[in-house]
């Protein structure tokens, strides 16, 4: 039997003064990559993700990527670059999402996206999340991935407050919310498949007091 989700505790969120939130699953979603890095499917699964992790660091790009993996059959370099921006570039914001991310911005929320992000997704990430997101942190960018915490100190950092005052949202519960938690930071797990214990995204702006700038 699967347990209900459970009610957000109004208590935990009256020092709350700004929201990090996760970015794809959370607030956007994206056409599937596909198999863009088709060559390296021979590679031990353990080597796949070294890569996969070193490229969302930033600390490889598509040329050091051809370089594992049957090499020969793997495209130039400026193909797979339009490759992955013709995919970033369907990235689009969630149904969802929208309602909340106004809502926050009526109440003078600041808000910040912290994300682990492969680099083609930075601009487009950001072009569709201009209107209510003012802070950045992407894994490619900070050189490391959720739930290290750099990512969740620079978000804070960018917000200029003590993590107990930022709520993170996320759909991870090991990137966004252990990640936070260990922070010091409140987190909200929100709708993901087959996840009983997380809640509606909406259910955010209910748990939130009003706050004017």
């Amino acid at each position: 039997m699967r347990k209900k989700a459970p009610a957000q505790d109004r208590s935990s969120l009256t020092g709350v003064q700004a929201i990090a939130f996760d970015v794809f699953g959370t607030l956007c979603e994206a056409d599937p990559m596909g198999d863009l890095l088709r060559w390296q499917r021979g590679l031990p699964a353990t080597e796949r993700r070294r890569l996969r992790d070193d490229w969302m660091c930033g600390r490889i790009g598509f040329a050091e990527l051809t370089q594992y993996g049957e090499t020969a059959a793997a495209p130039p370099v400026e193909v797979l670059e339009y490759q992955a921006q013709a995919s970033a570039s369907t990235t689009r914001l969630l149904a969802s999402a929208e309602p909340v991310l106004e809502e926050l911005k009526c109440r003078g929320y600041p808000m910040a996206c912290v994300s682990n992000l492969a680099p083609p997704f930075g601009p487009p990430v950001r072009q569709v999340l201009a209107p209510w997101i003012e802070h950045y942190v992407f894994s490619y960018e900070v050189g490391a991935r959720k739930p290290d915490p750099s990512l969740f100190d620079a978000v804070c950092e960018a917000l200029k407050l003590s993590p107990q005052r930022v709520l993170m949202v996320g759909d991870s519960p090991r990137s966004d919310i252990d990640g936070a938690s260990a922070f010091g930071m409140p987190s909200m797990l929100v709708n993901q498949k087959n996840a009983a214990e997380s809640l509606p995204i909406d259910q955010l702006v209910k748990g939130l007091p009003i706050r004017r700038r």
